[in-house]
Order: structure tokens, then C-alpha cells, then sequence
């Protein structure tokens, strides 16, 4: 741990194989994602020691992760199994707990609407986007065309999905709802509505994030 001459502290953490990941858990406590062995580092953010790792499943590659509007979970995609991850974050770091859910496909990111209501799991190999709703991660079907459980099926190359935290009145719609907000590989930003999962490829000047 060293100081900067802007007053900013920079921590160090040693850890066993490569940082793929990194998010801060709370004020005080951070999460590393770590490849080899494919675990989660819970470290202090003054010091810079470990305080706490959770070992992930075998064959596990992590990949994006989000923390819930409350602060109480913290919610992190597989890219080398078909499961995602709820990690609690409330109270001492030796009594969060982790816990894995089953999906379709493996995932690479994750995002959690504003009112803490749905998760929304991007597929590994593809643009399909899964819904699920919270807390007990169930499959939500938006599209009902098929007896089964269809993910939605976007028109661009996504990169990257994070949840809106403020309520937004989406195009078309006249009700406010909590988006989800889409980068795509070629650098556009578009978004879905959280309850109806409708793309506006349109609007980006509304959602205020």
C-alpha cells in the first residue's frame, strides 16, 4: 500500500492466478475475480488483504459482475459453465455466503434492474439475453412463443449490459420502468425495458443511469 501525491491510497493484492474482475462490494470491501484457481477475492479496501475467498465451480471462467441496487448481493456470470452466481455482501465478510443458480447457457455478464426485481444474463456465444426474476432466479418468458423458455434475441453484437438504477419513462410505453442499458462491439448504446425486455435502438438520451 503506498500514498500518492494527489492523497489517493493505492492497495496491492496478492493473489494466486490472474484479476479478471474487480468491484467494490461496499465502502470499505472490494471483489476480485481471479482465473486460476476461478475464485472471488473479498479484500479490504485500506489495506489490501484478503479477508475472504469463494471458490467458484470447476471449470468456472468469471466474467461480469454487478452488485444489486441494494448493496446486499453481489451478482456474477459464468463463462465456462451454465450457472451464474449470487454472492450475500450484507454484514461481516465471514458470513457472506455463495451461492450458484442453473441457467440455459453459460453467461458472460449480468445485470440487475433498479428496483431489484429481475437479473438479466447475457449469453456467452451469442446476442441473447435471459430473464430471470428475483430473488429465487426463475426463468421469465417474454416472448411466450414456444413452450419453452426463449432468451431475446438482439439485432446487434452485444458487449455489455448493466442495470439502470433510476426509474425512466420508456419510449412508447408512457409508464416509467427500470431499463437495462446495452453496449454493443461497435460502440452504440441502446436499451431494454426491464419489464417488457423491448429494445429502443433509439433512445439514448432518456435513461438517466
Amino acid at each position: 500500500t503506498f500514498e500518492t501525491d494527489n492523497g489517493m491510497d493505492v492497495v496491492a493484492v496478492t493473489t494466486t492466478g490472474k484479476a479478471v474482475g474487480l468491484i467494490a462490494a461496499g465502502p470499505e470491501t472490494a471483489v476480485l475475480a481471479v482465473d486460476s484457481p476461478a475464485s472471488l477475492v473479498a479484500f479490504s479496501q485500506v489495506s489490501g488483504l484478503a479477508e475472504q475467498t469463494f471458490a467458484l465451480a470447476a471449470g468456472a471462467i468469471p466474467g461480469g459482475m454487478e452488485l444489486a441496487p441494494d448493496g446486499l448481493s453481489l451478482w456474477i456470470a459464468d463463462l465456462g459453465n451454465p450457472l451464474v452466481y449470487r454472492l450475500t455482501t450484507a454484514g461481516p465478510v465471514a458470513t457472506w455466503i455463495l451461492a450458484s443458480f442453473p441457467m440455459p447457457m453459460a453467461m458472460r455478464d449480468v445485470a440487475v434492474t433498479g428496483d431489484g426485481q429481475r437479473l438479466f444474463t447475457l449469453a456467452a456465444d451469442a446476442d441473447d439475453v435471459f430473464v430471470h426474476a428475483l430473488p429465487d432466479v426463475r426463468p421469465v418468458d417474454l416472448l411466450g412463443a414456444t413452450p419453452e423458455v426463449e432468451g431475446l434475441a438482439l439485432r446487434s453484437a452485444v458487449r455489455a449490459i448493466a442495470g439502470g438504477r433510476r426509474a425512466h419513462v420508456m419510449r412508447g410505453s408512457g409508464v416509467p420502468d427500470y431499463p437495462v442499458l446495452l453496449t454493443t462491439h461497435a460502440g452504440n448504446v441502446f436499451f431494454l425495458n426491464g419489464s417488457t425486455g423491448c429494445a429502443d435502438y433509439s433512445d439514448l438520451r432518456g435513461p438517466r443511469l
